[in-house]
């Protein structure tokens, strides 16, 4: 399987095919706020970075459904089938990618890539980064108001504008034609569609613009991979864009200090913050008041206390000090099990500084440039959980040989910094 994933990681971008679905589409989409972006982009190749569309793929799934230990143990286990789907399924081909055997695909494959292309091709339109993402719960029940599929409708705010994607994907033999696959695709978004617009103000999840992506995929070795764009209809949301995004923002933060460590007062103190922010009808009553934490010291008196500023930089955070780390450089993160290798998935503790500082102009702008870099990482576990996990590769044993609790050691492998401050990658054992 290293191979596979060395090649990918030898790719760093890949290649994607952007069009109206048809010139119904193209007349439907004049009509949007962002109709010049789209026109640059429409008929032309737009190139994502491969660690963009793997950061998706692989990461996004688990972070929806919040944070703790439940949220650690199912990121953990998606983690492992996804590395196996995109070995066993999907091989890059030097520009793009496409599907590596004749063998029957299962359908989560092309769902999911149709997922990880079409948030990043949206991300381009609006300049949003997966911090700004938020998967539409479905409703159950008789009197549940119809939604996009749960699997595959998301939603966002650019801070001007609430935003609504329903990502499609499928594989096919010419993902340059329509065919079966892509027109049910369609048909079923126009449906839905139509349903929405039926229901009236029973409708929760109101937006200003709506996006349908449908993304195709054949066994071609050098086509690029296609996404259609379709135009689902929109409506006006009561919720203010900057507070969607602020809000969005904030959980992700939340989430990811939590999936760091969920036990730690920055955590405790960030859920009830984020609570706060929900329940305000203007949450930037909050704006620029710093986070604290109240401790009882000696004789039961209950004081306030700040958390540090900059104390950012140049080692880990005080806040983490027993988790894993980029050497050199103030990344913090957790180290989980890999087939064959260690993955390793952090944030850059800028996010910790702007969690604290509450400034939301900050919060609401902050994006990085995203880059695949080689990186060595200290990898710090509690024995127990290094003899309950990581003890299955062979590479690892001899560090838990003599050494206290916990167990460091030292590994190396290509991380991938995303825009919105997380940091992921495959390091080798």
């Amino acid at each position: 399987m290293s191979g596979m994933h060395d090649a990918f990681l030898s790719q760093q971008q890949i290649a994607v095919e952007v069009d109206y679905f048809d010139e119904r589409a193209k007349v439907e989409f004049s009509s949007y706020p962002t109709h010049a972006k789209i026109a640059e982009i429409a008929g032309k190749t737009i190139f994502i970075p491969t660690g963009e569309i793997l950061t998706y793929f692989l990461f996004h799934k688990p972070r929806f459904h919040g944070g703790g230990l439940s949220h650690y143990q199912s990121l953990t286990r998606e983690q492992h089938s996804a590395i196996a789907m995109l070995d066993r399924y999907v091989e890059p081909n030097g520009t793009s990618l496409r599907i590596a055997t004749e063998q029957q695909v299962g359908t989560y494959i092309p769902e999911y890539l149709g997922e990880a292309v079409g948030l990043s091709v949206i991300n381009r339109l609006h300049g949003m980064t997966e911090a700004d993402w938020k998967r539409i719960e479905q409703e159950h029940g008789r009197r549940a108001a119809p939604t996009f599929d749960y699997e595959h409708e998301f939603k966002a705010s650019d801070g001007k504008s609430i935003i609504q994607l329903e990502a499609k994907g499928s594989v096919v033999e010419d993902c340059k034609k329509h065919c079966a696959n892509t027109q049910n695709h369609r048909t079923k978004i126009e449906e839905k569609k139509r349903k929405i617009g039926g229901t009236g103000a029973k409708y929760r999840y109101p937006a200003d613009l709506r996006y349908g992506t449908i993304t195709a995929i054949d066994r071609t070795w050098d086509r690029s991979i296609k996404c259609w764009l379709v135009d689902p209809e929109a409506d006006k949301d009561t919720i203010p864009a900057a507070n969607f995004k602020l809000l969005a923002r904030m959980v992700f933060i939340r989430d990811c200090v939590q999936l760091v460590s969920s036990r730690s007062t920055l955590a405790a103190v960030l859920r009830d913050r984020v609570a706060v922010l929900e329940a305000l009808k203007n949450p930037f009553e909050l704006d620029g008041v710093s986070l604290r934490h109240r401790e009882e010291s000696f004789g039961g008196i209950i004081r306030d206390f700040q958390f540090p500023r900059s104390a950012f930089g140049s080692s880990v955070s005080r806040l983490f000090p027993r988790r894993s780390h980029v050497v050199d450089g103030p990344t913090a993160g957790e180290i989980l099990p890999g087939p064959d290798c260690v993955l390793f998935c952090g944030f850059q503790e800028e996010l910790v500084e702007l969690a604290i500082e509450q400034e939301f102009d900050r919060i609401i702008s902050y994006e990085r440039p995203s880059a695949t870099i080689e990186k060595t990482v200290e990898c710090v576990v509690t024995r127990r959980r290094f003899l309950r996990d990581f003890s299955v590769l062979p590479s690892l044993r001899r560090f838990a040989e003599g050494s206290k609790d916990p167990i460091n050691f030292r590994l190396q492998g290509h991380l991938y910094y995303a825009p919105s401050g997380t940091v992921v990658g495959r390091l080798e054992v």
